[in-house]
């Protein structure tokens, strides 16, 4: 009789996890939720993808939403000196009165900086610098700090 051993997989081996911040929307402001994500690569680039993806289905129903456009895309992130330069995806622009604007740039700078060792975001749309955004001419221009996008004004 041959007995064959199974390998088991050891602890290492299991896939690494961590715990993020997101922030949502809810009828009161924005609402931070836990979200986990793969323990590999830059927590914030993580963080922001988990936002992207929007709220879950349980959250919908319980009145959490996003103001961030369903086709943006993350196309990269940079950190230096505390500082996340977030390339959006132009996508993230489209539509949307200014109070939907300052929403989801609240939601990207309060999400990113959350993480830690970021204490501001500078804003790109498919790799060019962001000035204003929306119709209304949201002042963005960076870096943006939590109080500073809670307080952007327009043009």
């Amino acid at each position: 009789m041959i007995l064959a051993t199974v390998p088991h997989p050891s602890p290492d081996a299991a896939p690494r996890r961590r715990r993020v911040l997101v922030h949502l929307t809810g009828r009161s402001g924005l609402i931070p939720v836990q979200r986990d994500v793969p323990g590999t690569g830059e927590e914030v680039e993580q963080a922001l993808r988990a936002l992207l993806r929007g709220p879950t289905p349980f959250e919908l129903a319980e009145g959490i939403g996003t103001e961030v456009p369903t086709e943006s895309r993350l196309l990269g992130v940079e950190v230096e000196d505390g500082v996340a330069t977030v390339d959006l995806a132009p996508a993230f622009a489209a539509g949307g009165a200014t109070a939907s604007v300052r929403r989801r740039v609240q939601q990207i700078v309060h999400t990113a900086t959350a993480c830690a060792g970021i204490v501001s975001v500078r804003l790109r749309l498919g790799g060019v610098p962001v000035v204003t955004l929306g119709g209304g001419g949201l002042l963005v221009a960076g870096p943006l700090t939590r109080q500073a996008a809670d307080s952007a004004n327009t043009a």
